[in-house]
Order: C-alpha cells, then structure tokens, then sequence
C-alpha cells in the first residue's frame, strides 16, 4: 500500500450501531463509523492516503498490516443475520434451573445421607469415578454452543485457559460480531442450557433407581460448574451474556486498562473483581487438593 491513492478494499458489517471489520481468516475489529466511512472514500478513490490526517494513516497502516485492509479487493458488505425471539429460551433456561436447583436443594437438605460426608472419602471417590462423565458433559456443552451458532458462522471448539488460568474447552465464536444481540445471548445460554437439561436427566435418574448417590453426585458438581459458568467474573458464558445484555463491548480488557491507568471506573472495579475472583479460586482449588491428599492418608 503506497502512494497518493491506493486501490485498498475490506470486508465490513454492522450490527446494531457496532461496525467492524473482519479479515478473510475470519478474525474482527470494531471500528468507528466515522473512520469507516473515510475508509471507503479512499477504497472509491475520491480521496487520497496524503489527504488524511497523521493518525488515520497511522491507523489505516495498522489495518492493513493486520489484514483487515488488502490490496486490490473490493469493499464487501456482510449483511446481519435476522434476530430471533429470545425470551421462550430464556423461559425454558429459567424453569430447567429452577427444577435442578430445587433437586440440588432436596439433596443437601432433605436427603444429606445420599451424599456421602467429605471427611469419609467417599464423595471424592465418587468424583473420581466420575471425572469420565464430567468430560462428556463438557464435550456436550460446547456442542450446545456450537450448535447454536453453526446456522450463522462457523464455530470451532478448542482448548483454552479461562481468565489466563483455568483450563477448559471453548467453542470460538468470533463470528458471532456480526449477529444481532439476540443471537448472542442465546449462542451464550445454549451451552448452559444443555447442561442443566443434562443435570435434569441424571436427577430423575438418581431419584428412580436405588443406590443412586454417585449419579446425585455428578448432579451437584454438575450445578456448581454451571453457576461457575454463569459467573461472568470468569470470561466464560457469565461474561458474555453480560457484556452482550448490556452492550458493554471489551469489559474486561478496558477494565484492566484502567486499571493500569490508575483510574477509578465501572471497568475497572469488574477487572478487579475479575482478578480477585480467579486469585480466591486458586487458593480455594489448592485448599481442596491439599486437604483430599490429607483426608487420603
């Protein structure tokens, strides 16, 4: 990309006020409708790179580099998917958890002996013989996820670290820019939704056949990965649903920046709970692990 006038083109959208532009491997950008529409009148050829000021040059070499601005391609529009109605999935979110925190409730309460004490070892033998289980449950919440993204872009499921620490399988969904806040949510919810109905399934299960307290295990730490998931002071399904509820695009790593700017935003305060939440999780996972080897000797 050189000289006065450059035959420069990129692949843009819009969603709901937010404009971006995305690179043909499928990654994107926000840009501001401002510098976008300049961007276009120097793809058209009706104003040239010299004319720009220091930092839309600065800013446009930046993009280039990156790829989401290339040389002789045209300028391509990706239209927005169409919304969908979203509150029958979240009315069918709120009474499958509604049902499995009642049988989290009966189980701890009601019926404690299903559950066997911690300190007797056997919930933790129980655990182990369930970890199989959980790695199925994890395979089928990312199925969730992925399924109800696939009919808008194409998703992908890799293994990633939650927050920089926590190890966990994610389905990718950058493609998800492009689809109206509706789409969003609900790309978010379905992987929590499978669980629960998963948890749903194995409940009635350990409530029908005798000896069932292993599956009424698999059940409880099933519930407490879900709410774990919920969290959005974890960048998993919890933080998306806000950062898309609330249109609050970029949360955690503006807040961080604020954080390092030593100023004192809404931002800032999340990155901090954001962090002090994944420290408080590391001592209580070491807690846990320490104590297990203890009660094992």
């Amino acid at each position: 990309m050189s000289g006065d006038r450059s035959n420069i083109g990129f692949t843009w959208g819009s969603t709901e006020n937010l404009y971006w532009l995305r690179t043909e491997n499928g990654d994107y950008k926000r840009i501001d409708p401002t510098f976008l529409e300049t961007l276009k009148t120097v793809a058209r050829g009706d104003r040239g790179i010299e004319t720009l000021t220091e930092g839309e040059q600065r800013a446009l070499s930046v993009l280039h580099e990156q790829e989401y601005i290339r040389d002789e391609t045209p300028v391509k529009e990706l239209p927005t998917p169409a919304g969908i109605t979203l509150w029958p999935r979240l009315l069918a979110f709120g009474i499958v958890f509604t049902l499995v925190t009642v049988y989290v409730g009966y189980r701890l309460i009601d019926a404690p002996e299903t559950v066997p004490a911690l300190e007797t070892g056997g919930t933790i033998e129980q655990l182990l013989l369930s970890i199989p289980v959980f790695g199925v449950m994890a395979v089928i919440h990312e199925a969730g996820h992925y399924l109800a993204a696939r009919p808008y872009f194409d998703p992908s499921i890799r293994l990633r670290r939650l927050n920089g620490v926590f190890p966990a399988l994610v389905t990718t969904t950058n493609g998800a820019w492009r689809c109206p806040k509706s789409v969003r949510i609900w790309i978010s919810i379905a992987g929590p939704l499978i669980d629960l109905c998963q948890c749903l399934v194995l409940a009635g299960i350990s409530l029908l056949i005798p000896g069932g307290s292993v599956v009424s295990v698999v059940v409880l730490f099933g519930y407490v990965r879900i709410l774990c998931s919920l969290n959005p002071l974890v960048r998993g399904d919890g933080y998306w649903i806000l950062v898309d509820w609330w249109d609050s695009v970029n949360l955690r790593s503006r807040g961080m920046a604020d954080l390092k700017a030593g100023q004192l935003t809404v931002h800032a305060c999340f990155a901090l709970g954001s962090l002090s939440f994944t420290v408080l999780s590391i001592g209580v996972v070491l807690f846990v692990g320490i104590t297990s080897l203890n009660l094992g000797k």
